[in-house]
C-alpha cells in the first residue's frame, strides 16, 4: 500500500511537470521570456583579454569593463533601458519585443526616436537566421542554439550569435543564455584591404559577475 502511495505520488507529480515545461515556449522552465533581462540596476561585470598579431601570438589581460543598465524610460508606452559601461553616458537605449532585443543610439542622450529602433539580437530564434546588426556593422547569423560556454561567473547553454563574414574564426561573436545575457563575446578583426598584412586584433570578454533583477 505505502509502495502504491509513493508510486501514485510520483506519478501525478510527474504530470505536472510535464503540463508545466511542455507547450509553447512562453514557459519560462523551458525558454526564458526575455534574452537579455531588462530592470534598473541590473549589470554585468567581465574580464577583457587581447592579442595583436604582429609576428607572434601574445594574449593580455587588459582589465575589467561593467555593463549596465540605467534608468527605464517611456517611449511610445514601451519600457525602454538605457545602458553603457560604467563611468560613461548612456547613449543607448534597449528593449526586448516579440522578435529580439532591440537598440536606439543618439548621442545627444535626450534625444530617442521610437523609429530608429534597430534589430540587436533576434530572440527566439532558429539556426541560420540572419539579419543586420547596427553595432557589429554587419550580418549577424545564429549558428548554435545550445553552445555550452564555461567562464569565472560559472557555466551556461547560449545562443552563438556571429557575423556571417567571420566563419573563419568560429570562437568570435556572442554567447548569450536566455534570461542571463551575454556570457562571453569575442571581437576579431581580421586584415584589411588597405593593410594586406595579417595582421589580426582580437578581444576576449568573459562574465565574471552579475547581478540581475
Amino acid at each position: 500500500m505505502r509502495n502504491f502511495l509513493i508510486l501514485t505520488i510520483f506519478s501525478f507529480l510527474s504530470i505536472i511537470l510535464l503540463q508545466f515545461c511542455s507547450g509553447e515556449p512562453k514557459d519560462s522552465c523551458c525558454i526564458s521570456k526575455e534574452l537579455i533581462p531588462l530592470s534598473e540596476g541590473n549589470f554585468w561585470t567581465y574580464d577583457n583579454y587581447y592579442f595583436r598579431k604582429t609576428g607572434k601570438d601574445t594574449i593580455y589581460y587588459a582589465d575589467s569593463i561593467t555593463l549596465h543598465l540605467g534608468k527605464r524610460i517611456k517611449l511610445n508606452n514601451e519600457d525602454w533601458y538605457q545602458w553603457g559601461l560604467k563611468y560613461f553616458d548612456f547613449a543607448n537605449v534597449c528593449s526586448n519585443k516579440k522578435n529580439g532585443l532591440y537598440n536606439i543610439t543618439d548621442d545627444s542622450l535626450h534625444n530617442f526616436q521610437i523609429n530608429k529602433a534597430l534589430l540587436f539580437f533576434k530572440y527566439p530564434t532558429k539556426l541560420g537566421d540572419e539579419w543586420y546588426n547596427e553595432f557589429d556593422e554587419g550580418i549577424l547569423q545564429t549558428v548554435n542554439l545550445e553552445e555550452v560556454i564555461t567562464v569565472p561567473a560559472g557555466t551556461f547553454k547560449c545562443i552563438h550569435y556571429r557575423r556571417k563574414d567571420l566563419g573563419k574564426y568560429p570562437n568570435s561573436g556572442f554567447f548569450i543564455a536566455p534570461g542571463i545575457g551575454i556570457i562571453k563575446f569575442e571581437i576579431t578583426i581580421g586584415s584589411h584591404k588597405s593593410n594586406p598584412s595579417p595582421d589580426v586584433t582580437w578581444n576576449l570578454f568573459k562574465l565574471k559577475r552579475y547581478k540581475i533583477k
